[in-house]
């Protein structure tokens, strides 16, 4: 929504406040459309009253530091291709795959290959586990391999992705020690080789691990 511009031959402006206003009407075009209507708002009723209340004020200082703010860095994709091609082989006996893992932090983090009808479709969700709507998410696995993570990824969780893509025998063995579930299929291991490796002969053929 455009501002109106109302004759300034009308009012006093304050003085005070008008370089402030005119801060935020330089860069208006900078806000997203919500921001931006009002921004427009804000800008109105000081040109038709002359000044603006102390909340107002606040809010004018508000936006244009966020119209000038510098856009957050991208997060530099990390290759982990041995995670997609676990899942591919795993995705010929199995239609619903998802791995649960956790970080030295723990930090839960879980993998699933996203649905049909997702706009990453065939890609791998990295999450906290949490049901969809309120959950963590960390990122995605695309086709080729490349982890896009999100700002909600730490250090932390980054890491282990990576460390799960280079060595998933040791990664999925962590998991299942500490819990005494198998990271694959979420079940308890109970025969002795099974516990020492933290995972069943099950799930190892299935996602091509040494068992």
């Amino acid at each position: 929504m455009a501002y109106k511009n109302f004759a300034p031959r009308f009012v006093t402006l304050d003085a005070a406040q008008k370089p402030q206003l005119e801060a935020l009407e330089a860069v208006i075009g900078q806000l997203s459309v919500r921001d931006r209507d009002f921004a427009g708002d804000l800008i109105s009723n000081f040109r038709r009253w002359g000044r603006l209340s102390e909340k107002q004020l606040v809010w004018v200082g508000t936006l244009t530091a966020r119209a000038t703010a510098p856009a957050p860095a991208p997060v530099a994709a990390v290759n982990v291709a041995n995670i997609q091609a676990m899942f591919d082989r795993a995705g010929r006996t199995l239609k619903r795959i998802k791995v649960k893992l956790q970080t030295a932090e723990c930090q839960p983090v879980a993998f699933s290959r996203a649905g049909i009808h997702s706009k990453y479709a065939g890609q791998i969700l990295v999450t906290d586990g949490g049901p969809f709507g309120n959950n963590k998410y960390f990122g995605r696995i695309d086709m080729d391999g490349n982890y896009h993570a999100t700002n909600r990824a730490g250090a932390d969780v980054v890491a282990l992705v990576q460390e799960f893509a280079n060595e998933p025998e040791t990664t999925a063995g962590k998991y299942g020690r500490l819990t005494g579930s198998c990271c694959f299929c979420n079940h308890t291991l109970k025969d002795s080789r099974s516990t020492e490796l933290g995972y069943g002969p099950v799930c190892a053929q299935r996602f091509g691990l040494v068992h």
